[in-house]
């Protein structure tokens, strides 16, 4: 079983070895750092919860669907690093092993003498 990376002082409260070992400017900017992360993040709530009142009015006031489906797939392409990768992995998929030839590979199969 793995630990928690953690330990217990002499009177048994648990201390931290990581934040113990850093120094005070470290701690100082990683908590600034997530405090900033934390506000961007409340910061963007409001604008998730347009998103989810107007899709929740569209289709019960409305009656009108809403394609989850396309707007996942726009997403997606955003997401998509390179479509030239993937069409060059088509060209692979239908090799066997006798369509390819090894280079520079050693023969390490046993035969006896």
């Amino acid at each position: 079983m793995g630990g928690c990376n953690c330990k217990k002082d002499k009177d048994g409260f648990t201390i931290n070895i990581e934040t113990e070992n850093k120094s005070l400017s470290k701690k100082t900017i990683s908590y600034s750092f997530k405090f900033i992360v934390f506000l961007i993040m409340l910061l963007a709530l409001p604008l998730i919860n347009i998103v989810i009142v107007w899709f929740i009015f569209r289709t019960l006031v409305l009656n009108k669907e809403v394609d989850i489906k396309q707007l996942l797939l726009t997403i997606a392409k955003k997401f998509k690093n390179n479509e030239e990768d993937d069409e060059d992995d088509e060209d692979y998929r239908d090799l066997t092993e006798n369509d390819v030839e090894m280079l520079d590979v050693e023969d390490i199969t046993y035969s006896s003498k």
